[in-house]
């Protein structure tokens, strides 16, 4: 008889004192601890998990002061595959290593008999709830990514994944432990659904998640909400975090920086817990966390870090953490990158105006829909959020049937994207792309809702272009921009929306036979070719009757071409800026600036010359600009080059 294949899985919580008293995780693999002599003492609590003690002078009290803790995470169906939690005195693994969860995957399901290993245990570890929450949310991932989606080793392709926005990270699963999907994971169960109690440990309150690459859990749109369809439970009594503080960089000294920050706001009027850690990788492995002391003046909170001691231990850059967590446990931060070679650069910039945007491009697209259209909209424009071409003729198409260009993977349709949809109440769904684009199974997925779904379609991007135009209807004047890179053609779109002209594609140096067609048939006199010869050649521009080139040195500086070509076109009080350096956000901000009869303005990540001439030129500061995207694409430094 075939014996049936087991898998072994085994989380470890690994602990790094550095000289300053922070911690660190690592990842490692051994086998499971051999302890053939019976515990010293054992306690049996509710939910039939064994407390196993081989810690001498613990009692039952202290076994049953452990359980109640651990049951004040939160706990569902899963908790009936744990067996027993081991509580050790030593650091049989080493001192770094402080706690194990022990996996098995048995005909693709999670095998029962779980255990976890704590290790160090005694009353002079602060690790031993935290590292109990964290083992034990990998024991409830692993169960319900499971039985939810089917999922036992590729967990990036995982909702919760996509919800991380960790498949935007190519640092994930790079072999750094603070990089692995299921440790990201167990780290967002402490925060969501993790134990109250866990606010009295120092180090979770200024280090709630290892990875500082990353937003906390609760600064995550959906993340919370994921938790609670995954499991079908409920979380923290408190189910909203403080609201985010905003650190500045004030002043820079020989001898120090000085940060400030205002007094946050919780929900329930609870006391707020403060704290600032500037955390610094020496090596790739290695982490050292600086713990920074406060003050408080009235409602303003202050903080320094010396630059005697930076210099001292061969810092050139620093992370500075301002995390603001309320007696739930629930945390938010504030954080600013400094180059300690150039720290006045970091001098704090409030910028005064709106933000609009999310956590990545579909959630922009969202944040921009419910901007333009907070009463719902009948139709939307549906693109794919993966590649530009056939998403860049759209714009106009949207103003014509007053409706939002949403994005969504090129597969499966986003969580967010077929959330606004709903709250749209849109029934009419143009779909812009092939299946390759936008695939049949997002088509039908729409379809069986009662929505009205069609497609506008070519063999090519090309091909696209044309038949968008032809749905526009009337016009005289188009703008013709290449097909094989975005920044053009992200310079026409809202000017393009808001006079009804479409953005025609072609290739750089061929016209297609059917564009010439296209003109001819529909008598138009006016093209505006896009960009310089590199990228529309002359061949092409003299094939087009009467037509005019707007271009620059850059894609900034064409930009600014068209914007000055149209300037009696913005009426608006308003302009937008949005990156040059990608597609999504000024796309979809398109329609946005069209409906506003305002400019979008494209900036690079350090390039804003062009964007602060023409602001400078036509009045506008920083009370009449809104952003398009999150300060990861339009960061505060740029904002700073751009209206200081």
């Amino acid at each position: 008889m075939k014996q049936e294949k087991r898998t072994l899985l085994i989380s470890i919580f690994m602990v790094f004192f550095t000289f300053l008293g922070g911690n660190n995780l690592e990842a490692s693999t051994f086998a499971p601890k051999d302890t053939p002599e019976p515990p010293l003492l054992t306690y049996k609590g509710a939910h039939s998990v064994e407390i196993r003690s081989y810690v001498p002078g613990y009692d039952l009290d202290k076994l049953e002061e452990i359980y109640n803790e651990f049951t004040k995470n939160t706990i569902g169906e899963e908790i009936a595959f744990l067996s027993h939690i081991n509580l050790y005195p030593d650091y049989p693994r080493g001192t770094d290593t402080v706690g194990m969860w022990y996996g098995e995957w048995f005909r693709d399901q999670l095998a029962p008999g779980r255990y976890i290993d704590l290790f160090g245990v005694g009353d002079d570890n602060p690790y031993v709830l935290n590292t109990l929450s964290h083992e034990y949310g990998h024991h409830f991932l692993y169960y319900y990514l499971n039985k939810k989606e089917g999922i036992t080793t590729n967990y990036l392709d995982s909702h919760y994944a996509k919800i991380r926005n960790l498949t935007y990270y190519a640092e994930v699963n790079n072999g750094d432990h603070s990089w692995s999907v299921l440790e990201i994971a167990a780290e967002d169960y402490v925060q969501l659904f993790g134990s109250p109690d866990l606010i009295r440990i120092r180090s979770y309150q200024y280090t709630p998640q290892e990875n500082t690459h990353i937003p906390l859990a609760w600064e995550v749109p959906g993340l919370y909400d994921y938790f609670v369809n995954l499991s079908g439970l409920k979380g923290k009594k408190d189910q909203e975090a403080p609201s985010k503080p905003l650190l500045q960089l004030t002043e820079v000294t020989p001898s120090g920086l000085f940060f400030q920050w205002e007094e946050s706001t919780d929900d329930s009027c609870e006391p707020l817990t403060y704290s600032v850690v500037g955390v610094t990788q020496p090596t790739k492995d290695s982490t050292v966390k600086y713990l920074m002391n406060i003050t408080k003046e009235n409602n303003q909170y202050k903080s320094s870090l010396s630059r005697k001691q930076l210099r001292e231990d061969r810092v050139e850059d620093i992370l500075v953490k301002l995390i603001v967590m309320d007696q739930s446990g629930n945390a938010v931060s504030s954080n600013i990158q400094i180059d300690l070679n150039h720290p006045e650069n970091y001098f704090s910039y409030v910028f005064p105006g709106q933000r609009i945007c999310g956590i990545d491009r579909y959630r922009t697209s969202v944040a921009i829909s419910q901007e333009i259209f907070p009463q719902g909209s009948a139709c939307a424009i549906l693109v794919t959020g993966e590649d530009f071409p056939d998403a860049l003729s759209a714009a106009p198409l949207a103003q014509k049937y007053n409706a939002p260009i949403l994005l969504t993977p090129s597969k499966t349709l986003d969580l967010y994207t077929k959330a606004e949809i709903k709250r749209l109440g849109a029934k009419n769904i143009i779909i812009i792309g092939g299946t390759g684009a936008v695939s049949q199974g997002i088509e039908e997925s729409l379809k069986s809702k009662g929505i009205s779904v069609r497609r506008i379609e070519g063999t090519s991007r090309y091909e696209t272009s044309l038949a968008i135009a032809k749905e526009l209807g009337n016009f005289k004047e188009f703008f013709v921009c290449t097909g094989e890179n975005f920044p053009d053609a992200l310079s026409a779109a809202a000017v393009a929306a808001s006079e009804g002209m479409p953005v025609l594609l072609t290739p750089s140096n061929n016209l297609p036979e059917r564009f010439l067609e296209f003109i001819e048939d529909h008598d138009l006199t006016q093209p505006y070719v896009v960009g310089g010869t590199g990228v529309i050649s002359n061949h092409v521009f003299n094939q087009l009757p009467r037509a005019k080139r707007l271009s620059g040195n850059d894609r900034y500086e064409t930009n600014l071409a068209i914007l000055e070509e149209f300037s009696l076109s913005f009426t608006g009080s308003t302009a937008y800026l949005a990156t040059g350096t990608n597609y999504p956000d000024a796309l979809s901000g398109s329609v946005l600036a069209a409906q506003m009869k305002s400019p979008i303005l494209l900036a690079g990540t350090n390039l804003a010359n062009e964007a602060k001439s023409y602001l400078s030129s036509k009045g506008l500061d920083d009370q009449n600009v809104q952003i398009i995207g999150g300060s990861g694409v339009v960061s505060d430094s740029l904002l700073k080059k751009i209206f200081e």
